[in-house]
């Protein structure tokens, strides 16, 4: 299995605002050729949570025994950042396949995901809205288990994103956002009793999965995959916004956080693609 990361910059890309009153969930038609049901889950990044492991036979012992048929690896805990394109908008052709990146600023972009929260779409409270995540991430033999000998590899992590599909309304003239077909992916906590716990201490939903490679395809790695939380945690943002009875009202001082989701998707009609 090959994995492949692509990175898209878009720093040459004008900052963008905008206003609008109202998202209205619309799953159907926003792809053609997979139809969704509200919400449903992605798979957006991937991190590297272990070392790369040459687990031999002599290494194995040399660890754990003569009887040791397995290699371990540091076990510690790591702070994953999700998300650094989190103002970023994809627009999409459907049935095509060119991608454009379109950057707003990040108060449209919070006021935009108030809307999402505002509309009170299913399992809403099952996503972490914060602008940067910081995960409190450690490897579990249960689901890391320590690396067989005769095998090769590394442990990555796919954390779960639920998203909603919707439609924007009530934009000010000029913004080019009204009608504007769009969906919004929040992190997953693992339930809904996680987004009360302290930062650090939340858990979100995820999967690992081993990949075998060897040092030659993967030179230079570093043993450790991440920074520490500790190091990492001061990473973590929030936005204050409005009440969701005052959305993107400038006058609101409200102490309540809405917090801005990971990624946005805005869905073109062919007819409207250039």
């Amino acid at each position: 299995m090959r994995t492949r990361l692509k990175l898209v910059g878009s720093a040459l890309l004008a900052l963008v605002a905008g206003e609008c009153t109202n998202f209205e969930l619309a799953a159907e038609d926003h792809d053609s050729y997979v139809h969704l049901t509200n919400p449903y889950n992605l798979n957006r990044d991937v991190f590297r949570v272990s070392a790369l492991v040459d687990c031999t036979s002599e290494i194995a012992q040399s660890e754990g025994g003569a009887d040791s048929t397995t290699c371990g690896f540091h076990r510690y805990s790591m702070g994953l950042i999700t998300h650094p394109r989190f103002e970023n908008w994809t627009y999409v052709a459907r049935n095509n396949v060119s991608i454009e990146y379109l950057e707003f600023e990040t108060a449209t972009t919070a006021h935009i995901f108030s809307l999402v929260q505002a509309a009170n779409p299913p399992n809403i409270t099952s996503a972490d809205f914060n602008a940067t995540i910081v995960m409190n991430f450690t490897t579990t033999p249960e689901t890391e288990p320590d690396i067989p000998h005769d095998q090769s590899g590394l442990y990555v992590y796919w954390p779960s994103f639920i998203c909603w599909n919707g439609t924007l309304s009530g934009c000010n003239p000029g913004d080019a956002l009204e009608g504007a077909r769009i969906q919004a992916c929040g992190l997953q906590w693992l339930d809904d009793a996680q987004r009360f716990l302290p930062t650090g201490q939340q858990k979100y939903k995820g999967a690992s999965h081993f990949i075998r490679a060897t040092a030659k395809e993967l030179p230079n790695l570093l043993p450790d995959p991440s920074p520490t939380y500790d190091e990492s945690a001061g990473n973590a943002t929030v936005n204050q916004n409005a009440t969701t009875n005052q959305m993107g009202s400038d006058d609101d001082e409200s102490s309540g956080w809405v917090k801005d989701v990971s990624f946005l998707t805005l869905i073109v009609p062919p007819a409207t693609q250039r």
